[in-house]
């Protein structure tokens, strides 16, 4: 058995159940915080609809005499419905991002740093990995957009009618996650550098990584297709199918075996 093999089969014995288990802890924490991110959207819409028809009426009465009373009325309603309207922004421009992006670095650095080896209480290693994280979560940030929108109301969401659109974001998808699963794989403590080393090696050696980056998009996209199925499904009260869990388990299995094949291939080939 070759050295790359024998690497291989030893990481999968002693790595694979703890990077596991973190993997299928952090999507459990994901769809429940997407359930508690669709409550709370509705509730800041609910207020906003139980303060309208105040709004309306106020409306009515400044027509028919502006006074002094209905006047201070009016602005209160406005004043009301302007910080929920804030709060609601606040919430999806900065917390849902933020808790996903906080999500992201503690799970995944835990992850490699497992992989790799070291102490985890190790705050410099987490900052300049959250650094390289971040370069590839902000064009991410758009895309969650339109995942918010699913979240807040599935039933009524419109996707894009024009396919170019939509191709195109396929597009930047695939580069940002295999960009991503490259730089995660040759992260060194030096952090930045690993930036550079990824852009080098992702366009140098692309006919043979790009093929490599579809095993990733394939089994993370099975596992993502199971969570927001199930949260649909527990959204209108209904039983969530047990074959949505198994979907997600075996390719959350794969995913795993795949990642330290295919992060063990990287530092052989190229470290």
């Amino acid at each position: 058995m070759s050295t790359f093999k024998k690497k291989v089969v030893q990481r999968v014995k002693s790595k694979f159940i703890p990077t596991f288990l973190i993997d299928l802890i952090s999507f459990v924490i994901f769809f429940f915080f997407l359930e508690y991110t669709r409550n709370k959207v509705q509730d800041y819409l609910t207020q906003l609809q139980n303060l309208a028809p105040y709004l309306l009426e106020m409306q009515t009465a400044l027509q028919q005499s502006a006074d002094i009373q209905t006047l201070n009325r009016f602005n209160e309603i406005l004043t009301a419905m302007d910080a929920i309207t804030q709060r609601a922004l606040v919430f999806g421009m900065v917390v849902l991002p933020l808790v996903l992006f906080m999500l992201l670095v503690l799970s995944q650095g835990t992850i490699y740093k497992i992989i790799k080896g070291g102490k985890l209480n190790d705050g410099k290693y987490f900052a300049r990995f959250a650094l390289v994280s971040l370069v590839f979560y902000i064009p991410m940030i758009f895309i969650f957009r339109y995942l918010a929108v699913l979240i807040a109301n599935p039933f009524n969401y419109q996707p894009i009618d024009n396919p170019k659109f939509l191709l195109l974001l396929g597009i930047v998808t695939f580069i940002i996650v295999y960009f991503l699963f490259i730089a995660y794989s040759l992260f060194n403590i030096k952090g930045i550098r690993s930036l550079k080393t990824m852009f080098n090696l992702g366009i140098r050696k692309f006919y043979i990584l790009i093929p490599m980056t579809i095993p990733y998009l394939l089994f993370l996209g099975i596992v993502f297709f199971s969570i927001m199925n199930s949260f649909i499904f527990r959204i209108v009260n209904e039983q969530i199918p047990v074959y949505l869990f198994v979907m997600a388990f075996f390719s959350l299995f794969i995913f795993e075996i795949y990642r330290l094949f295919h992060l063990t291939y990287l530092e052989t080939k190229y470290l």
